[in-house]
């Protein structure tokens, strides 16, 4: 266990980390909700955008 003077130190230390941790997790979570938004594709849904992009580009069919 740290000594008696550091707990301070480490528990600051800790309250820091914590601190960091949540807000890498609050950055990711506006990153996720904005690419919800805008349709921007995650790095998850490639596969099905790429098959999107296919049918788009084809010339549209007369009927």
């Amino acid at each position: 266990m740290a000594k008696k003077g550091n707990l301070s130190y480490v528990k600051r230390q800790r309250e820091i980390k914590k601190k960091e941790i949540r807000q890498e997790k609050i950055e990711r979570r506006k990153i996720r909700s904005e690419e919800k938004k805008n349709g921007v594709p995650g790095e998850e849904s490639t596969e099905s955008t790429e098959s999107t992009v296919e049918i788009e580009n084809q010339e549209p069919q007369q009927l």
